[in-house]
């Protein structure tokens, strides 16, 4: 491993036509692998040893991606907001115009 401004080049193996389709698909495979490696060891995203990574979820997390976790880990208190304005509706309703 060479280390350059802060990056460590690495040689890895990686199936061939996986590689060929992130390619196709756009992606970097380091940028991707920095990001996933950043995620995986984020506080409360420390995986255990030995995990089964084969079924888990992309690895890309892109703006769309990171709006669906934050919609599904949110979703009880939307659901909520939403029963509150149906029960009580908007502040300022009795202002509105349209």
């Amino acid at each position: 491993m060479v280390a350059r401004m802060g990056k460590v080049e690495l040689k890895l193996e990686i199936d061939a036509d996986l590689l060929g389709h992130a390619r196709d698909a756009g992606l970097d495979p380091s940028t991707v692998l920095e990001s996933e490696l950043r995620r995986r060891l984020r506080p409360g995203g420390v995986q255990e040893r030995g995990r089964d990574w084969s079924a888990e979820a992309p690895m890309a997390d892109t703006p769309e991606a990171r709006a669906a976790r934050w919609a599904e880990e949110n979703a009880e208190a939307i659901k909520e907001h939403n029963a509150w304005i149906a029960k009580h509706g908007l502040v300022g309703d009795e202002w509105r115009k349209w």
